[in-house]
C-alpha cells in the first residue's frame, strides 16, 4: 500500500529551510516505534516524516523588488542586467561588482538601463 504524502512549499530558502530538508532526509526511514534524537514524534496525525515531500521552494532578494517595480512602471519587459548582477550574482553577461553597482544606480536614477 502506498503512503499518503504531504506536499509542502518553502518560502525563504535559508538556514531553517536547510535544516528542515536535511531533517526530512535524515528521518525519512526511521520506524515509528524507534526513539529518535531531535524529534518528539516521528509520526503526527497519521503522517510519518517520510510522507513529507518538498514540492517547491523559492527565495527573493528583497532589495531587488524596488528595481522590479521601477522596471514594471517604466514598461521594461526584459532582464535588468545591472541589478541582476548586483543583487543575484547571476547575470546573463559577466562584469565586476563595482560595474554592477554603477549600472544599478544608473538604472534607479534614469529611465533606462544600458544594455551593454
Amino acid at each position: 500500500m502506498s503512503r499518503r504524502s504531504v506536499r509542502v512549499g518553502i518560502v525563504g530558502v535559508g538556514n531553517c529551510a536547510s535544516s528542515f530538508v536535511q531533517g526530512l532526509s535524515y528521518y525519512r526511514d526511521v520506524n515509528a516505534n524507534e526513539p529518535v534524537p531531535g524529534l518528539m514524534n516521528i509520526e503526527l496525525g497519521g503522517y510519518h516524516v517520510g510522507d513529507i515531500e518538498v514540492a517547491s521552494a523559492f527565495d527573493i532578494v528583497i532589495d531587488a523588488v524596488p528595481c522590479a517595480k521601477l522596471a514594471r512602471d517604466r514598461g521594461i519587459g526584459r532582464a535588468l542586467i545591472g541589478p541582476s548582477r548586483y543583487f543575484m550574482k547571476s547575470p546573463p553577461e559577466p562584469f565586476t561588482d563595482s560595474e554592477a553597482r554603477e549600472r544599478t544606480i544608473r538604472f534607479i536614477r534614469e529611465d533606462t538601463e544600458p544594455t551593454h
